[in-house]
């Protein structure tokens, strides 16, 4: 029998919680996260949607500086805050940079601006908000 399998405390080893959290020196010290979070219409079509996945597609895959793309779509999951919100927002996207430069670079490029364009075509609602992001453990720096 393995050790790892025996109830022997000696040879057991659990991992904690603290094992699966990286070490911050090893991560990127900060980013820049672009968060867009929108509803389209009940009424878009799949001509404007497949549109507005096709600009994402060439922004995401072709403006440099872009660490991460990733998109999410809202659960509800009955927690009481749900009901606090004002807006329903159905969609997420986390545009995450490794400096301003490289997200006011992605800001600026022609690919982007044609997202943008369908984007405000195809948005029944949005929030968009940059955020500068940091470790946890390093949440101090924030404040400065």
């Amino acid at each position: 029998m393995d050790s790892r399998q025996t109830n022997d405390p000696r040879t057991h080893t659990e991992t904690s919680r603290q094992d699966l959290i990286p070490d911050p020196r090893s991560l990127i010290p900060e980013m820049h996260a672009h968060v867009v979070m929108f509803r389209p219409p009940a009424t878009l079509s799949d001509a404007d949607r497949e549109a507005l996945l096709e600009s994402m597609r060439v922004a995401f895959s072709n403006i440099d500086g872009i660490v991460r793309a990733r998109i999410g779509r809202r659960t509800l999951i009955g927690r009481g805050y749900e009901a606090l919100m004002k807006e329903h927002m159905e969609w997420l996207a986390i545009l995450e940079f490794a400096s301003e430069a490289d997200l006011k670079t992605y800001l600026e490029h022609p690919a982007h601006e044609e997202l943008a364009r369908r984007f405000f075509q195809t948005a029944e609602a949005a929030l968009i908000y940059d955020f500068e992001v940091v470790e946890a453990a390093s949440v101090r720096d924030l404040l400065g």
